[in-house]
């Protein structure tokens, strides 16, 4: 096992640390990993967006309530009335309590797509 005096008395963990830390040059950096192979030329934010990676998703802005309230209404037809109502409660206490998530997106990135 080496120990950290082998190695000049840095810590490993230091050393990866400062080197996920490191600037980068932002154009190479993105060149390694957006390729655009169309005549459209992106912009930087747009490149910085894709570099994300393809398992990348953009948070959503808001709630979508349409989506839980629509399915709660399929599902109250088939029930009781006294347990369609306590349904209902509890999902507008849930959807009123709700907060969106915070976005994944940096300030100069946030939704280049949309201009």
């Amino acid at each position: 096992m080496v120990s950290t005096e082998d190695i000049g008395g840095v810590d490993r963990e230091e050393t990866t640390a400062a080197y996920r830390e490191r600037p980068r040059p932002l154009g190479e950096w993105l060149k390694k990993w957006v390729v655009n192979i169309s005549k459209y030329k992106t912009t930087k934010e747009e490149a910085t967006v894709l570099s994300k990676g393809l398992n990348f998703a953009v948070s959503a802005e808001g709630i979508p309530t349409d989506e839980y309230i629509v399915p709660t209404e399929q599902a109250c037809k088939f029930l009781p009335e006294e347990e369609s109502h306590q349904l209902r409660a509890k999902v507008a206490g849930l959807l009123h309590s709700a907060k969106p998530p915070q976005s994944n997106l940096a300030k100069g990135e946030d939704r280049p797509w949309e201009t």
